[in-house]
């Protein structure tokens, strides 16, 4: 995030309530981000089923308040950040306390004072609800009536030698004159119509040198070359040479209303997967076409204002009986049902074609799994609350303005299936969630598997926890294999949330498998510390790839996951393919026979390389120069930056 994001995370006081599956995500995510403090609050006991999606909550906690059970825990993750648990009624008269405050599974009434109420106060605290409800969930930020973005890319700054300047034949207009920048960097020019540059070191042209930043009006990526307008006086003179160009990040202010007018007017609704939309948006209907382009596209015929309709339809249900419709209750999906259209007929932007089969099943499919908090989406919907409480905190990188709906019904069996099979939900314990969303079956297959996880770092250590708590490889005669040939290291702690201060030197598989057989005892783990490559074909061999169910990848290289994508084709295993780079991240899905494999395409070459490599053990040549260079910049750069930086500052800087 850089120093200044860091210094201004050592500021934030925030606020998590709401304990299930999603706020232990949330509460892990931000005190590994270093900020002040954390106050977990929650008004429940845990019960047996929270164990499927909290890492911190088992067996023994049943009964015991959430939030008061885990605090030990959370601040073991991280010892500089103040680390408080509070039980009872949401704190309504103590949110002036913090600067964040993130609300899950909290009514809607209580959501609406709260919210109020934080974008009330000068500066705003920054609200942010979030749920999960079985396979579908949302994230409803609200940073105050007006918030400025610093970065809203986070990208490093772009820059590139200059070949020539030279005006245009366009008169100038407003005092402005154009002009043609032609760049002689080698690789194409990474720069967007909108961004905003200034020069330095030209000759010739010596006046365009400190000119306020000025945006690029047309950039052609493969000529190198950008079209701007610049003022007339300093388009004068003739290019001789020299030059660079630099990004300049300008701040863009985002307006949020407040969640009162986001249920009615939810505006502008970023749509995941386009696909999921109405037949009339996927036909590119005439009604559809009217409204393309304009936020009503999204919101009447999209899946995330169907989705956002049906969190509305759950809040007025949990208002009328107190609770969530009930697991599987076809009586009470109807009802849901019924709600969500009642509210659409009394909505200015009505969400089309609800009447149709497909999109009332969605509806009903949200109803039947809402008391669900399944653990990969609490994993995904923590990450995405996790980094906005950042980006609230540092204003970098742009936030969600201001809804967020993902489902993942995709997952459910094209065909209904019996009765019988969720009839033992309420009694599958920490597998309730699961059972009364997939089925008893589904469930049974998961505890059977026998699956291969490559790599137990960052990646490896949240497989591992999700894995644990889904019960995969817990029946007899399953088994997760877990290798790694790596050690902890002291860095490794900030994001491999498994690791802690004593296990600095130790293996990373063995102590990934230690913590994640704490989370779920029935887990049947092997931890391996052996490279998979050529080399170790004799410990994974013919007997071993054939008996395998599914294989994960969590690797940090090219070359090894070419290796074991090619052993996953020989043997026909479906592969999970991952990889992050800084705040980005792919993943690939290998089913033999249905997709393709990922040797099968090549990833462009990386602009930056993997800090963890870079740092402890790089082994190429382009990663030896990003490293001398970082060096070079620390030591003669930054470090004087910052000591003349503090002498003019002193305790100030200390601070700050």
């Amino acid at each position: 995030y850089g120093r200044e994001s860091m210094q201004k995370l050592k500021t934030a006081s925030v606020l998590i309530s709401g304990l299930n599956g999603l706020g232990a995500e949330v509460a892990k995510n931000v005190i590994l981000a270093n900020v002040k403090a954390v106050t977990l609050h929650d008004d429940k006991a845990a019960t047996a089923a929270d164990a499927g999606s909290h890492f911190y909550l088992g067996e023994a906690e049943v009964g015991k308040n959430r939030a008061t059970v885990c605090a030990q825990q959370m601040q073991e993750l991280n010892p500089g950040v103040e680390v408080r648990s509070a039980e009872g009624p949401f704190p309504l008269e103590h949110l002036s306390n913090f600067t964040i405050v993130v609300a899950i599974d909290v009514p809607l009434d209580i959501a609406l004072r709260a919210d109020a109420f934080c974008r009330a106060q000068s500066p705003p605290i920054a609200f942010i609800r979030a749920d999960v409800r079985g396979l579908c969930g949302m994230v409803f930020a609200d940073f105050g009536p007006t918030f400025t973005c610093l970065d809203p890319t986070g990208e490093s700054i772009k820059s590139a030698i200059v070949e020539t300047i030279y005006p245009l034949n366009d008169p100038p207009k407003d005092g402005m004159q154009k002009i043609k920048v032609h760049c002689v960097e080698d690789d194409d020019l990474d720069l967007d119509d909108g961004d905003h540059i200034t020069f330095s070191e030209v000759e010739g042209m010596g006046a365009l040198n400190g000119i306020e930043p000025q945006a690029c009006l047309d950039v052609s990526k493969g000529k190198k070359t950008i079209v701007m307008a610049v003022p007339v006086a300093a388009a004068a003179g003739t290019y001789t040479r020299g030059g660079l160009i630099t990004e300049t990040r300008m701040p863009k202010v985002l307006e949020y209303s407040s969640l009162e007018t986001f249920a009615t007017a939810p505006g502008s609704l970023w749509e995941v997967d386009e696909s999921k939309m109405a037949p009339a948006a996927t036909s590119f209907s005439e009604e559809f076409l009217g409204v393309f382009g304009s936020p009503k596209a999204n919101t009447c015929y999209g899946r995330s204002g169907l989705l956002h309709l049906g969190f509305r339809a759950l809040d007025a249900y949990v208002a009328k009986h107190g609770a969530l419709p009930p697991p599987v209750d076809a009586a009470a999906a109807e009802e849901m049902v019924a709600i969500a259209k009642s509210i659409n007929d009394a909505s200015p932007d009505k969400v089309a074609q609800l009447d149709l089969p497909e999109r009332s099943l969605i509806l009903k499919q949200m109803a039947m799994g809402a008391r669900a908090v399944l653990c990969p989406m609490a994993a995904i919907f923590g990450g995405i609350v996790g980094q906005e409480v950042v980006k609230a905190a540092t204003a970098k990188f742009h936030p969600i303005c201001q809804g967020f709906y993902f489902d993942a019904l995709e997952c459910l069996p094209n065909k209904e299936l019996p009765l019988e099979e969720f009839s033992g939900a309420s009694a599958a314990g920490r597998y309730e969630g699961q059972v009364s969303v997939f089925g008893s079956s589904f469930q049974q297959r998961l505890q059977s598997l026998n699956v291969f996880l490559v790599g137990s770092g960052a990646l490896g250590c949240e497989f591992l926890k999700n894995l644990a708590l889904m019960g995969v490889s817990s029946a007899g005669g399953a088994k997760l294999t877990v290798t790694d040939d790596d050690i902890i290291e002291k860095s490794n702690l900030s994001r491999q949330f498994l690791f802690r201060n004593h296990n600095v030197g130790q293996s990373k598989s063995l102590s990934g498998v230690n913590a994640a057989t704490v989370m779920n005892p029935a887990l049947k783990a092997v931890a391996l510390q052996d490279r998979v490559s050529p080399d170790t074909e004799n410990v994974f061999n013919a007997p071993f790839w054939q008996s395998l169910d599914v294989v994960v990848n969590a690797l940090d290289n090219v070359k090894a996951r070419l290796y074991v994508d090619s052993k996953c084709v020989f043997y026909n295993k479906p592969l999970l393919e991952s990889g992050t780079l800084g705040t980005k991240c792919n993943t690939q899905m290998v089913i033999p026979h249905l997709t393709e494999n990922y040797g099968a395409t090549q990833d462009p070459p990386e602009k930056e390389a993997p800090q963890c490599a870079v740092h402890n053990f790089p082994h190429n040549i382009d990663q030896c120069l990003v490293l001398a260079q970082s060096e070079f910049v620390g030591c003669f750069d930054t470090a004087p930056k910052e000591l003349s930086d503090f002498l003019a500052k002193g305790a100030k800087w200390v601070e700050g």
